[in-house]
């Protein structure tokens, strides 16, 4: 929702466009009109840890999704953090030609273990 955030990477984005569908259209349905997009499901899933927290308790918006939905939510936020903070990332610049200045090296891969 902020606009200097990137929204997720290619593999994250793939894995919305598996698990927000279904939420989605249950979502659209209960509110017509209101046009709710798969990053909106997304959004909304994470205002029940936001607001939980703030509220130091459950956050309403947590009873809009079933337990099963946050399963797919939680992996997203696996692959989100493994293609842009873990070994995903030198994965993905590896193969990338727009970073070609960049190598992966053992000892690149040693000193992000330690």
């Amino acid at each position: 929702m902020c606009p200097n955030a990137v929204d997720g990477n290619k593999e994250s984005k793939k894995w919305l466009k598996i698990f927000a569908p279904p939420i989605k259209k249950r979502l659209n349905s209960a509110a017509p009109g209101a046009h709710l997009e798969n990053k909106d499901v997304h959004h909304l899933m994470s205002l029940c840890p936001f607001h939980s927290q703030f509220k130091v308790a459950p956050s309403p918006f947590c009873g809009l999704f079933e337990a099963e939905e946050f399963k797919g939510y939680e992996y997203h936020a696996d692959v989100d953090k493994f293609y842009a903070n873990g070994y995903g990332w030198f994965l993905f610049l590896s193969r990338t030609s727009t970073h070609a200045t960049f190598s992966v090296t053992e000892e690149t891969l040693a000193a992000c273990k330690e």
